[in-house]
């Protein structure tokens, strides 16, 4: 399975937020978690950290959360998320990890896949981990101690496993003599971890191994496991971190109230968001959702009905194109049976669809009374079903890529109950694009005669699957004309046409309407009380501010006078009108061909040796007292109030390692696990051996034995690695210097022969700008900046010069502009397209960042991509806001020769 490249930003940073909890706590930090988070988000925000907001029942220990909407693959992160807490937080060779997910039918699919040795989600396991073992609730109540000894045991259960206020009813909590071997020969520092009855005595319980072991804990769908006594059941197992995988976060403290006591429940510590760009980038979902309402339902049904023919035309175009099999699937959302009036039940849509010629074997109803799912695979290329019918939710764990469009004649109050459906139609399926456009959309009926409530409805569930406020306001679109519904011709309406504006135009009402129409400026509503003159249809529509305005009074005045509504949403973004933005590369020339210069080049020259590098490890210390925490509760001696305490000692490291055995490794062994915990390209395995016999050797001389080394033996990956790492960049920046700036570097072009291009689809912005508007920008959206950026971004954005300009965007190697550096990629702030076709970069940096290495080396690269150019493109290094004039400068010089000629 490929990680996407937003599946790879939020690892990478959850790793460097564990990295980071490592180097505060060695340096001595009270509160290393909190500290981590700020840091590693004030990096991610390029700008203010993040508060912390800690778990009082579980203080000190790393708990955050990855947001994923829903479609992003969360369990496949999680997957991943398990190595880097094993390897990069607990630094073990194996763990205990509880995974904790929300329902039994979660539970059973989740288990299913981690179980399975062919699928993908185990694979991620096996290769990153090894000895895996995945048991259930009820075969971890039977687990030996040396499975734990010998393995990662990932035990997936439901949070109500454990939760609940009279333990004693829990199998988890009582004594069990199959787990009797965990507890023979513990040292009494371990048994102190134990849970005691009142009487003093422990029961030999899975919670008790629990808190032995102090597990890696996920939290899957984390919004339902954030009450008080979910907090409490996390304490009772003694955790070593949590990590929390969910689509919607809690964001803000939330008083709640449980067995008659209050609390004050703390936010989600949101370490890393995905938006839904991001997974409309990846190809992951469809979108954007094209939205027709109309009344009465049954015409609505046909419309519908007409779009799924056509789409079911479209997928067999795409099978011939590409051999890929999709039956398009309708999901139809009916009314309950209401007692005080008519209802549009099951039965009556199942009734409808037969009147309209859907056969009996194309519709399978899903409710309490007819389980029709159960019965059927609908992914079978040999099922025929292609309209479902339900009431509520569809059963839980269900997915389908084959579903594209929903159909509801109900209430449509619920967010939660919108996003359970709406969620089965945004999967894109085997998360490709697809050949035949109309099949890279979801599509959704809502039988409404307001476009208000329906879009809300579509919007909120959007919400409530994990997208943003401001996503979800884009990403469902009014279309009035859809491919398979054919429009009747209009009827002039008997009464007054009212349309609401998105925003207050800023003139007064023409003077030629005020007899024809009437403005209501406090809910921004225009009433059409009569059809209008032509000229008086273009004073309104032009009265209208915005765009989007203009279109809704467009369609508002052909309404009132009968006309069909078909005008085309307008696009005013150079990336919807499908402009072409293409960038030259930094190339080098093979022969007749060219390719963007990149990692693997440098690389495959790097024939380096370590036979000549000295064996020292700069940095690696022993350390007398082990990393751990401590949480003690101390009285405070003038509030006699009790303060947690944190001390940061040797205990948690400590008795971890008394579970572990202290024998000394011999050379050879330990030799092959430090080769094995990195990746070393270049290196042969016989001279990384011999390397490593004399780094071993040189520990020796220091006085470090054998056994210190193996009990500290990723404290000694870690230094190894890092140390290979420094003497390799040192080898690459030479090399990086031949190749670029020395000798070789006559193979080195920027033409027009190998550009890169932005993808008018995709731009997989997170964090957005939100301020004044700045025009010309290639895409809708504009990722966010610091203050200081912004004011760089509106010197280019407000030049007459510039055709368009995108906010380019880091850590995005195939979606965004880069020049390669020699250790990794350098992505400019800006890239502008002038008019005369002419591209401009510009790479922003403040005062404090103006002088480093850093900035140094990126300034000389994008001169370097000027220069061998021929005059087609322009570098920037803007250091500070004193230098804001530069970026006029260089325009002023890309357009030297118009302003010449003019």
């Amino acid at each position: 399975m490929e990680t996407k490249q937003y599946q790879k930003n939020s690892l990478h940073w959850l790793r460097r937020y564990y990295q980071k909890c490592l180097v505060m706590q060695e340096v001595g930090d009270t509160f290393p978690a909190s500290t981590a988070f700020t840091s590693v988000t004030a990096e991610i925000h390029e700008g203010q950290g993040l508060p912390y907001a800690p778990v009082k029942q579980v203080p000190g220990i790393p708990y955050v959360c990855l947001r994923i909407p829903t479609g992003g693959g969360k369990t496949f992160v999680a997957c991943e998320a398990v190595n880097i807490g094993v390897k990069d937080l607990l630094q073990k060779d194996r763990a205990l990890i509880l995974w904790l997910v929300p329902s039994d039918a979660i539970r059973s699919q989740t288990l299913s896949r981690l179980q399975d040795n062919a699928d993908p989600y185990r694979q991620s396991l096996d290769t990153n981990l090894g000895n895996v073992a995945v048991l259930d609730i009820e075969e971890a109540t039977r687990m030996k101690r040396a499975l734990l000894d010998s393995h990662t045991v990932i035990v997936v259960a439901t949070m109500q496993a454990f939760r609940r206020t009279d333990m004693s009813a829990l199998n988890v909590y009582k004594n069990n003599g199959e787990l009797m071997s965990h507890f023979e020969n513990l040292p009494a520092e371990l048994l102190d971890i134990v849970e005691r009855e009142p009487e003093g005595h422990f029961n030999q319980s899975l919670v008790n191994v629990f808190r032995i072991r102090r597990p890696f804990v996920i939290v899957d769908e984390a919004h339902n496991a954030r009450q008080p006594l979910s907090f409490e059941t996390l304490r009772r197992l003694n955790p070593s971190a949590v990590l929390e995988l969910t689509a919607t976060p809690n964001l803000k403290p939330q008083t709640v109230t449980e067995d008659g006591e209050t609390y004050e429940n703390p936010p989600s510590n949101v370490l890393f968001s995905v938006s839904a760009y991001a997974l409309k980038a990846e190809d992951m979902i469809k979108l954007p959702i094209y939205l027709r309402y109309r009344e009465p339902w049954d015409a609505l049904l046909g419309d519908a009905i007409g779009l799924l023919n056509h789409l079911a035309g479209e997928s067999r175009q795409e099978e011939a194109l590409t051999r890929e099999h999709i039956r398009p699937i309708m999901l139809l959302q009916a009314q309950p049976e209401y007692k005080d009036k008519a209802s549009i039940t099951v039965d009556v849509v199942e009734a409808k669809l037969k009147e309209f010629g859907v056969p009996e074997n194309e519709i399978c109803v899903h409710t309490g009374d007819r389980p029709g799912l159960n019965k059927v695979n609908v992914l079978d290329p040999k099922e025929t079903v292609r309209f479902i019918i339900t009431v509520q939710a569809l059963k839980e764990g269900w997915d389908c890529p084959w579903a594209y469009v929903l159909f509801s004649v109900a209430q449509m109050s619920s967010s939660r109950a919108v996003e359970q459906i709406l969620g089965r139609v945004l999967r894109m399926p085997k998360a490709t694009r697809k050949k035949r456009d109309d099949l890279n959309n979801a599509y959704a009926f809502v039988a409404s005669t307001k476009f208000d409530e329906a879009a809300k409805a579509l919007k909120d569930g959007l919400i409530a699957s994990g997208f943003e406020g401001q996503d979800a306001d884009e990403l469902v679109v009014e279309r009035t004309l859809l491919p398979g519904v054919s429009l009747e011709p209009p009827k002039v309406p008997e009464g007054p046409v009212t349309t609401r504006l998105p925003d207050k135009p800023k003139g007064s009402l023409p003077i030629e309407v005020v007899d024809a129409v009437t403005w209501n400026p406090d809910t921004n509503e225009l009433t059409l009380d009569k059809p209008l003159t032509p000229e008086q249809e273009e004073a309104v529509v032009t009265w209208a501010g915005t765009d989007e305005a203009k279109e809704m009074l467009h369609a508002a005045v052909n309404k009132r006078a009968g006309r069909s509504s078909s005008l085309p949403r307008l696009k005013a973004y150079p990336a919807d009108n499908r402009v072409l933005f293409t960038v030259p590369v930094l190339a080098l020339r093979q022969g007749d061909f060219f390719h963007q210069f990149e990692e693997d080049d440098i690389i495959e020259r790097n024939n380096w040796t370590l036979s000549q590098c000295d064996s020292d490890l700069p940095g690696f210390i022993v350390p007398k007292e082990q990393r751990g925490i401590v949480i003690d509760i101390e009285k405070h001696e003038v509030t006699e109030k009790e303060e947690i305490q944190q001390r940061f000692l040797a205990e948690a490291d400590h008795h971890q390692r008394l579970l572990e055995t202290s024998e000394a490794w011999p050379p050879a062994k330990l030799i092959v696990a430090i080769a094995r915990s990195f990746s070393h390209i270049g290196l042969t395995d016989a001279e990384m051996d011999i390397w490593l016999q004399r780094v071993i050797a040189e520990q020796e001389k220091r006085g470090i034995t054998l056994e210190q080394l193996t009990a500290h033996r990723h404290r000694l990956f870690k230094a190894v690695s890092g140390r290979v790492k420094d003497l390799e960049k040192l080898n690459r920046k030479k090399i990086y210097e031949t190749l670029l700036f020395g000798d070789a570097s006559g193979t080195v072009y920027v033409t027009l022969a190998n550009v890169f291009t932005f993808d008018p689809d995709k731009y997989p912005v997170g964090n957005r700008y939100h301020g004044l508007e700045l025009p010309r920008h290639y895409y809708r959206e504009i990722g966010a900046m610091n203050g200081e950026e912004v004011q760089c971004a509106q010197v280019i954005a407000h030049d007459a010069r510039v055709e368009c300009w995108v906010r380019n965007l880091e850590r995005q190697p195939k979606l965004s502009f880069w020049i390669q550096t020699s250790t990794d990629k350098f992505y400019p702030d800006f890239v502008v397209k002038l008019a005369n076709g002419k591209v401009l970069a510009v790479e922003y940096k403040s005062l404090d960042r103006s002088t480093t290495d850093d900035t140094k080396e990126k300034e000389r690269l994008g001169k370097l991509w000027e220069a061998r150019s021929d005059g087609h493109c322009f570098f920037e290094m803007v250091k500070g806001l004193g230098e804001l004039s530069k970026i006029q400068n260089a325009i002023n010089k890309a357009t030297a020769s118009e302003q010449l000629a003019s």
